[in-house]
């Protein structure tokens, strides 16, 4: 099962709600003062060096990070909640994914 570590207030809801649209199981690892030193960021730095939120442990045990992949490897799961490939509402759909990532 893919573990989300996040903390509330910094930007792992967009991923917990990506990975609950798509049905793909998932559990939350509240790593909440990971932003200052002390035992929750020394355990988000030992599966993430760069001491991000969110982080997704796969289940292989690899490391995804950065919002905007994270969103692609879902799609890469179920294509189904894209428009189709090649459509202007695929573009429409790049534009506005790209904007909630970058300004949520």
């Amino acid at each position: 099962m893919i573990t989300v570590y996040g903390a509330p207030g910094w930007g792992s809801a967009i991923s917990e709600l990506m990975l609950t649209l798509a049905e793909i199981p998932y559990q939350f690892d509240n790593v909440d003062g990971f932003d200052k030193p002390g035992p929750q960021q020394e355990r988000l730095r030992s599966i993430n060096p760069l001491c991000q939120v969110p982080t997704l442990q796969l289940d292989d045990g690899s490391v995804m990070t950065e919002t905007a992949a994270i969103a692609l490897m879902i799609l890469d799961k179920r294509p189904d909640l894209a428009p189709p490939v090649g459509t202007p509402e695929r573009e429409q759909f790049w534009r506005l994914l790209v904007w909630l990532v970058a300004n949520v």
